[in-house]
């Protein structure tokens, strides 16, 4: 049976070389079988040519491409968190000039606060000093300018409406408005005032309001693991302290986990010189 080997035909030369099927058992050593035409080196190099082709124009496409995206569309977005679901499409802000100043930031321990704790006239007063003048509230010139929405026009001391100016609440003002509510939520129930149907879900929506805003500021700070303590007065030796109740504490120092916070007092002055007219 003739072997399926193949050798090039001694005509090298030749344009129409022949490629012969080898039979080793003929007993006069000679070629049988029909002459096989030869790939040429030319025919042969033909499929890796065309190879090479598709991945050329593959790889200039894909540049192509990496670079239109990067020119029209600097801001598109790059990671899994900027396809979460929310309630629009957020403006890109690297390109939309900001009304608020940069206004710092400052290191800071938390600690527990008792005088925000109390109820009565003395936590009613700590909570009242913490809030800026003007009820929260700026008026902005121009707002498009900043791509702000479109809100309530402003006013001047006459009540006449001021001219492309509009009036903001200030976002960290309406979430401690809510946790000043929910303060007096609890208070009322601690005597047995229960709240009425609207305020009920006002509750809730400032639960669901100030959620929000935790994970939009999403402090990553790290903090030791804290002991369960007892839940009392503030005025009982045995008083939960909260933050101040470290790992670091139980080993007889003083370190607690360092926060990077925004200047509270350079933000409460700016809305403050920024507020309203007619705010108190």
């Amino acid at each position: 049976m003739p072997s399926t080997l193949r050798f090039r035909s001694p005509y090298r030369g030749e344009k129409n070389a022949l490629v012969v099927p080898r039979t080793p058992k003929s007993p006069r050593g000679e070629y049988t079988g029909a002459p096989v035409p030869a790939e040429s080196s030319t025919s042969r190099r033909k499929p890796l040519t065309a190879l090479f082709g598709v991945l050329l124009v593959t790889a200039a496409l894909s540049f192509a491409l990496f670079s239109y995206r990067h020119k029209l569309a600097p801001t598109f977005p790059t990671g899994p968190s900027a396809y979460w679901k929310t309630n629009g499409a957020a403006p890109a802000t690297s390109r939309i000039k900001m009304f608020a100043p940069s206004l710092g930031e400052l290191p800071s321990v938390f600690a527990d606060r008792y005088e925000f704790q109390l109820q009565g006239a003395k936590g009613d007063r700590a909570w009242l000093r913490m809030f800026p003048k003007g009820d929260g509230r700026i008026s902005v010139q121009h707002p498009r300018r900043y791509g702000l929405p479109l809100s309530a026009a402003a006013v001047d001391g006459d009540g006449h409406p001021v001219a492309d100016t509009e009036i903001y609440d200030v976002a960290v003002v309406r979430q401690l408005e809510c946790l000043a509510f929910i303060r007096q939520i609890l208070i009322d129930y601690d005597h047995e005032e229960h709240p009425h149907v609207h305020e009920k879900a006002h509750v809730f929506h400032c639960l669901d309001h100030v959620r929000q805003a935790l994970l939009c500021a999403a402090d990553t700070t790290l903090e030791p693991t804290r002991d369960r303590g007892v839940v009392s007065s503030p005025q009982s030796p045995h008083h939960y302290v909260g933050h101040q109740k470290t790992v670091a504490d139980r080993a007889g120092g003083l370190q607690s986990a360092v926060h990077t916070c925004k200047n509270w007092t350079a933000v409460r002055t700016w809305i403050e010189e920024n507020r309203a007219v007619g705010s108190q």
